[in-house]
């Protein structure tokens, strides 16, 4: 094992064949078969390297976005990404597992599951004190929300769900009285259609005033914590939202895991509501 260090991170260096061997110059990694450009690692939070890979030989740490772009004529289609950092890899992994899970899961223990759910959620302040809603179509065996929808627009609620706009990747919240007005949009997903004089933008969302925002994800922390599917649309949405809002994230027990990390970037949920336990304090 040969640990190098640099701009203040530490990489572990597995010595295989057909590795390049890294040096040392002035505190950067440097790669030979690259002239000698100083690569560095993109990785602050996790302070693990990126391997990249040309022509059969592993390098550690990645140029900066600067770097890859003046390398890129340079390295054509030869140099590639290989593996990316752990915290990645571990997300990825766990997105894979949990998805395949929920997928599998029994008929009957997934309408059983669902109502508990949907019943603890009906039973929450949050839920009882809020006017306007936002939830979610369910897809790929995420927590049913049909039945929680139907029950919050028969108490009168106003309720939304939300339409993807792939290209500007923003969620715009619409406001629905039935599913008869839901329609398959991206992914399958059913979805509202988009109010004739509504514009996908980031002002769209401060448009709606939203009491209470269920959310969807891969996996939950009991902190709040909450892995999604990558793209980062509900952490965008949320992020833009003009008001405070309650944030409930929406699982099935065995998604709740405390090993993935949370970014800066990452919202953090309120509560997280399960079959077994609602986790938060809101």
């Amino acid at each position: 094992m040969i640990v190098v260090s640099s701009y203040g991170n530490e990489f572990s260096v597995e010595p295989i064949e057909g590795r390049t061997i890294l040096t040392l110059v002035n505190d950067k990694v440097k790669i030979p078969e690259l002239d000698g450009i100083p690569f560095q690692c993109q990785s602050g939070t996790c302070k693990r390297c990126i391997v990249f890979v040309k022509q059969g030989h592993e390098y550690l740490a990645p140029p900066s976005q600067t770097e890859m772009r003046a390398l890129g004529p340079r390295l054509g289609n030869g140099f590639r990404l290989a593996c990316q950092t752990k915290a990645i890899q571990q997300k990825k992994f766990l997105r894979q597992k949990m998805i395949r899970k929920r997928q599998e899961l029994d008929a009957e223990y997934r309408a059983a599951a669902d109502k508990i759910i949907i019943e603890r959620c009906m039973g929450l302040s949050a839920i009882q004190n809020a006017k306007t809603i936002m939830l979610y179509s369910d897809f790929r065996g995420e927590v049913g929300t049909r039945q929680f929808v139907e029950r919050l627009l028969e108490d009168g609620k106003q309720v939304f769900l939300p339409v993807t706009d792939h290209a500007a990747k923003l969620l715009l919240p619409v406001q629905i009285t039935g599913f008869e007005q839901l329609h398959p949009g991206a992914y399958g997903i059913l979805e509202p259609q988009i109010p004739p004089e509504a514009v996908i933008n980031k002002q769209d969302a401060s448009n709606v005033s939203l009491d209470v925002v269920v959310v969807p994800g891969v996996a939950f922390r009991t902190d709040g914590g909450r892995l999604g599917y990558g793209g980062g649309f509900y952490d965008r949405f949320l992020a833009n939202l003009p008001n405070p809002v309650i944030k409930i994230g929406l699982a099935y027990q065995f998604q709740i895991d405390e090993t993935f990390p949370v970014d800066d970037h990452d919202v953090m949920m309120d509560l997280v509501v399960t079959q077994k336990k609602v986790y938060g304090t809101k």
